[in-house]
């Protein structure tokens, strides 16, 4: 009966391994490529440390997870991994548009402004050292007086143009004096931080 070909490859390798021959060797190199391919591997993983998120929080989740290199779906499950229940970029933008907004309310005093806007950068250090921080209460109402005020002001300005309030085009600025009113609340968290409240002009 004649052997075919691949029976008789079959029966020359099993000899050789019996022998102890090259492909013994072979195996064993093989083995040692894979474990420094892994090594090379690991070595290029992006790094999802909280302190490489720190570096990206101020960003929208999406465009973090292209900064870090990782798929949106991956963060998600690294974020729940480290126990991070929401990302935190709408609490620290907020937290900026505020700061931006106060230099437009004329009732405010120089020495309110650098209360407001100390309490306002304590606080958003501290959201980046705890994503799960809570916003301070007094910032909180703050942020949504500003809130309130903004939306009025783009009714008003929709009315004037005959546009409808948050459609295109209509971007969110910061209130200023004369066309939207003053920051209502902004005074008020000022004579809770121990300032006196500033004479309306």
């Amino acid at each position: 009966m004649v052997k075919s070909k691949k029976s008789a490859d079959l029966e020359k390798r099993f000899s050789a391994r019996k022998k102890g021959g090259d492909d013994d060797s072979n195996s064993f190199d093989d083995g040692l490529a894979g474990s420094e391919s892994g090594e090379e591997a690991a070595a290029m993983a992006p790094d999802l440390s909280m302190d490489s998120l720190r570096k990206v929080f101020h960003l929208p989740c999406v465009d973090a997870a292209a900064a870090l290199g990782v798929a949106h779906s991956k963060l998600k499950r690294r974020c729940h991994k480290l126990k991070i229940a929401r990302w935190p970029q709408r609490k620290l933008a907020s937290l900026v548009f505020l700061r931006d907004a106060l230099p437009n309310d004329p009732r405010l005093s120089a020495s309110q402004r650098e209360a407001i806007i100390s309490k306002i950068d304590a606080e958003y250090g501290r959201v980046m050292l705890d994503p799960n921080h809570p916003l301070d209460k007094e910032l909180e109402q703050l942020r949504k007086s500003n809130y309130k005020l903004n939306y009025n002001r783009k009714l008003r300005c929709a009315a004037k143009s005959g546009k409808r309030a948050g459609s295109t085009g209509d971007t969110e600025t910061a209130p200023s004096a004369g066309r939207c009113g003053s920051w209502q609340g902004a005074s008020d968290m000022a004579a809770a931080a121990g300032e006196p409240r500033a004479r309306g002009g």
